[in-house]
Protein backbone atom coordinates (compact mmCIF):
# COMPACT_ATOMS: atom_id res chain seq x y z
CA UNK A 1 0.00 0.00 0.00
CA UNK A 2 0.88 3.46 -0.80
CA UNK A 3 2.25 5.58 1.95
CA UNK A 4 1.37 9.39 2.54
CA UNK A 5 1.66 11.95 5.09
CA UNK A 6 0.20 14.78 5.59
CA UNK A 7 1.69 17.76 7.53
CA UNK A 8 -0.89 20.75 8.51
CA UNK A 9 1.16 24.28 7.48
CA UNK A 10 0.77 26.63 11.45
CA UNK A 11 2.21 29.05 9.89
CA UNK A 12 3.20 30.29 6.19
CA UNK A 13 7.19 30.27 6.79
CA UNK A 14 6.23 26.10 7.41
CA UNK A 15 6.28 26.59 3.75
CA UNK A 16 10.28 26.84 4.15
CA UNK A 17 10.77 23.86 5.34
CA UNK A 18 10.28 21.76 2.47
CA UNK A 19 12.96 22.47 -0.28
CA UNK A 20 11.38 20.51 -2.62
CA UNK A 21 8.50 22.48 -3.48
CA UNK A 22 10.73 25.49 -4.60
CA UNK A 23 12.50 23.33 -6.73
CA UNK A 24 9.42 22.18 -8.64
CA UNK A 25 8.76 25.50 -9.12
CA UNK A 26 12.23 25.76 -10.29
CA UNK A 27 14.06 28.59 -8.04
CA UNK A 28 17.42 29.20 -8.54
CA UNK A 29 18.49 29.72 -4.94
CA UNK A 30 19.16 26.78 -2.52
CA UNK A 31 15.97 26.48 0.06
CA UNK A 32 17.84 24.86 2.96
CA UNK A 33 20.80 23.08 4.18
CA UNK A 34 21.16 19.27 4.94
CA UNK A 35 23.44 17.06 5.61
CA UNK A 36 24.89 16.01 1.64
CA UNK A 37 23.75 12.63 0.96
CA UNK A 38 26.29 9.89 0.91
CA UNK A 39 28.61 9.96 -2.24
CA UNK A 40 28.97 6.14 -4.04
CA UNK A 41 32.31 4.76 -2.94
CA UNK A 42 35.10 5.54 -5.69
CA UNK A 43 34.02 8.72 -6.29
CA UNK A 44 37.63 10.43 -5.23
CA UNK A 45 37.12 13.59 -7.28
CA UNK A 46 34.66 16.08 -6.40
CA UNK A 47 30.79 15.49 -7.80
CA UNK A 48 27.74 16.80 -7.82
CA UNK A 49 23.79 15.56 -9.22
CA UNK A 50 22.38 16.82 -12.15
CA UNK A 51 19.05 16.81 -12.75
CA UNK A 52 17.28 17.08 -15.99
CA UNK A 53 13.29 17.04 -16.56
CA UNK A 54 12.29 14.96 -19.64
CA UNK A 55 8.61 15.66 -18.98
CA UNK A 56 6.84 18.57 -17.92
CA UNK A 57 2.48 18.33 -18.17
CA UNK A 58 -0.84 19.34 -17.24
CA UNK A 59 -1.62 16.41 -14.68
CA UNK A 60 -4.87 14.32 -16.03
CA UNK A 61 -7.39 14.76 -13.31
CA UNK A 62 -10.65 16.18 -13.59
CA UNK A 63 -10.80 19.97 -13.05
CA UNK A 64 -7.51 20.75 -14.22
CA UNK A 65 -7.08 24.20 -15.84
CA UNK A 66 -3.46 24.22 -16.87
CA UNK A 67 -2.85 23.29 -20.45
CA UNK A 68 0.84 23.56 -21.44
CA UNK A 69 2.28 23.92 -24.96
CA UNK A 70 5.80 25.11 -26.65
CA UNK A 71 8.05 23.41 -24.08
CA UNK A 72 11.10 23.24 -24.67
CA UNK A 73 14.31 22.21 -22.11
CA UNK A 74 17.92 21.12 -22.29
CA UNK A 75 21.58 21.71 -20.47
CA UNK A 76 22.37 24.59 -21.38
CA UNK A 77 25.65 24.06 -19.18
CA UNK A 78 27.52 20.83 -17.37
CA UNK A 79 25.39 21.90 -14.60
CA UNK A 80 22.45 23.92 -15.64
CA UNK A 81 19.27 22.90 -16.90
CA UNK A 82 16.76 25.24 -18.54
CA UNK A 83 13.17 24.97 -19.23
CA UNK A 84 10.89 27.36 -21.15
CA UNK A 85 7.53 26.98 -21.71
CA UNK A 86 3.66 28.60 -22.38
CA UNK A 87 0.72 27.48 -20.52
CA UNK A 88 -3.16 28.88 -20.42
CA UNK A 89 -5.16 28.56 -16.89
CA UNK A 90 -8.86 28.05 -18.68
CA UNK A 91 -10.77 29.23 -16.19
CA UNK A 92 -10.13 31.45 -12.65
CA UNK A 93 -10.56 30.26 -9.42
CA UNK A 94 -11.37 32.87 -6.36
CA UNK A 95 -10.18 30.31 -3.33
CA UNK A 96 -7.38 27.92 -3.18
CA UNK A 97 -7.77 25.37 0.02
CA UNK A 98 -4.11 24.28 -0.07
CA UNK A 99 -1.29 23.47 -1.84
CA UNK A 100 0.03 19.46 -2.46
CA UNK A 101 3.22 18.14 -3.38
CA UNK A 102 3.78 14.82 -4.39
CA UNK A 103 6.61 12.71 -4.49
CA UNK A 104 6.95 9.31 -6.76
CA UNK A 105 9.98 7.24 -6.56
CA UNK A 106 10.25 4.88 -9.33
CA UNK A 107 12.97 2.45 -10.32
CA UNK A 108 15.48 3.53 -13.27
CA UNK A 109 12.14 3.86 -15.52
CA UNK A 110 8.68 4.72 -15.04
CA UNK A 111 5.97 2.03 -14.85
CA UNK A 112 3.06 0.06 -12.60
CA UNK A 113 5.87 -2.54 -11.08
CA UNK A 114 8.76 -0.09 -10.54
CA UNK A 115 6.70 3.22 -8.76
CA UNK A 116 5.95 3.36 -5.35
CA UNK A 117 4.51 6.95 -4.03
CA UNK A 118 7.31 8.25 -1.78
CA UNK A 119 6.29 11.03 0.11
CA UNK A 120 3.07 13.65 -0.37
CA UNK A 121 2.36 17.34 1.77
CA UNK A 122 -0.33 19.26 1.86
CA UNK A 123 0.08 22.82 3.06
CA UNK A 124 -3.25 24.49 4.50
CA UNK A 125 -4.22 27.51 6.23
CA UNK A 126 -4.25 30.49 3.34
CA UNK A 127 -1.39 29.05 1.34
CA UNK A 128 -1.55 31.64 -1.05
CA UNK A 129 -0.39 33.98 1.26
CA UNK A 130 2.93 32.50 1.69
CA UNK A 131 2.72 32.10 -2.26
CA UNK A 132 2.57 35.52 -3.08
CA UNK A 133 5.07 36.47 -0.37
CA UNK A 134 7.55 38.73 -2.55
CA UNK A 135 10.46 38.23 0.00
CA UNK A 136 9.83 34.27 -0.08
CA UNK A 137 13.15 32.61 -1.40
CA UNK A 138 10.58 31.20 -4.53
CA UNK A 139 10.13 35.02 -5.47
CA UNK A 140 12.49 34.79 -8.20
CA UNK A 141 10.66 32.25 -10.38
CA UNK A 142 7.58 33.29 -10.09
CA UNK A 143 9.18 37.06 -11.55
CA UNK A 144 10.58 35.04 -14.65
CA UNK A 145 6.93 34.33 -15.59
CA UNK A 146 5.21 37.08 -17.81
CA UNK A 147 2.82 37.97 -16.32
CA UNK A 148 3.39 36.97 -12.97
CA UNK A 149 1.14 34.68 -11.72
CA UNK A 150 -0.75 35.33 -7.82
CA UNK A 151 -2.63 32.60 -6.18
CA UNK A 152 -5.29 32.01 -7.30
CA UNK A 153 -3.93 32.19 -11.10
CA UNK A 154 -6.34 34.08 -12.76
CA UNK A 155 -7.45 33.18 -15.96
CA UNK A 156 -5.15 33.94 -19.31
CA UNK A 157 -1.77 32.93 -21.03
CA UNK A 158 1.87 32.92 -19.31
CA UNK A 159 5.23 32.62 -20.37
CA UNK A 160 8.34 31.87 -18.63
CA UNK A 161 11.99 31.55 -20.87
CA UNK A 162 15.32 30.12 -19.88
CA UNK A 163 14.40 29.62 -16.07
CA UNK A 164 17.41 27.67 -14.88
CA UNK A 165 17.46 25.09 -12.77
CA UNK A 166 20.17 25.43 -9.64
CA UNK A 167 20.73 21.65 -8.91
CA UNK A 168 22.56 22.53 -6.23
CA UNK A 169 19.64 22.91 -4.18
CA UNK A 170 19.08 18.71 -4.84
CA UNK A 171 22.40 17.92 -4.24
CA UNK A 172 21.30 19.32 -0.56
CA UNK A 173 18.47 17.71 0.09
CA UNK A 174 18.92 13.66 1.80
CA UNK A 175 17.10 11.98 -0.79
CA UNK A 176 17.49 8.85 -2.51
CA UNK A 177 18.38 10.93 -5.61
CA UNK A 178 20.58 8.52 -7.54
CA UNK A 179 19.94 5.62 -9.61
CA UNK A 180 15.85 6.38 -9.56
CA UNK A 181 13.07 8.70 -11.42
CA UNK A 182 11.15 10.83 -10.08
CA UNK A 183 7.62 12.08 -10.79
CA UNK A 184 6.85 15.47 -9.32
CA UNK A 185 3.03 16.40 -9.12
CA UNK A 186 2.16 19.74 -7.56
CA UNK A 187 -1.28 21.00 -7.22
CA UNK A 188 -3.37 24.12 -6.24
CA UNK A 189 -6.67 22.62 -4.50
CA UNK A 190 -10.08 24.30 -4.40
CA UNK A 191 -11.33 21.49 -2.00
CA UNK A 192 -9.74 18.52 -0.38
CA UNK A 193 -10.50 16.61 -3.72
CA UNK A 194 -10.63 19.03 -6.70
CA UNK A 195 -7.86 20.77 -8.41
CA UNK A 196 -7.66 24.09 -9.93
CA UNK A 197 -4.17 23.65 -11.58
CA UNK A 198 -2.00 20.67 -11.71
CA UNK A 199 1.24 19.96 -12.80
CA UNK A 200 3.00 16.72 -13.55
CA UNK A 201 6.67 16.61 -13.75
CA UNK A 202 9.39 13.84 -14.37
CA UNK A 203 13.28 13.90 -13.09
CA UNK A 204 16.06 11.56 -13.86
CA UNK A 205 19.21 12.78 -11.38
CA UNK A 206 22.65 11.26 -12.21
CA UNK A 207 26.08 12.52 -10.67
CA UNK A 208 29.01 13.83 -12.52
CA UNK A 209 32.67 14.49 -11.93
CA UNK A 210 33.63 18.14 -11.48
CA UNK A 211 36.01 18.01 -13.99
Amino acid sequence: MFASLRFRQKSHGDMLRVCALAFLLLARQPLCTAKRPHRRPGLLQPSHLVVEVSKAASCDVPGNSLKFFNIQTGMVSKVDFSISADFNVTRPSRYIDSILFQLTKCRESVSSNTCELFQTWRFENNPCKGFNDPTALWAFTLNMIKPRPNCPFKEGTYRMRNVTIDTSVVDKLPLPWEGNVWLVRMGFMETKTRFHMCTDTEMHVHRVRDS
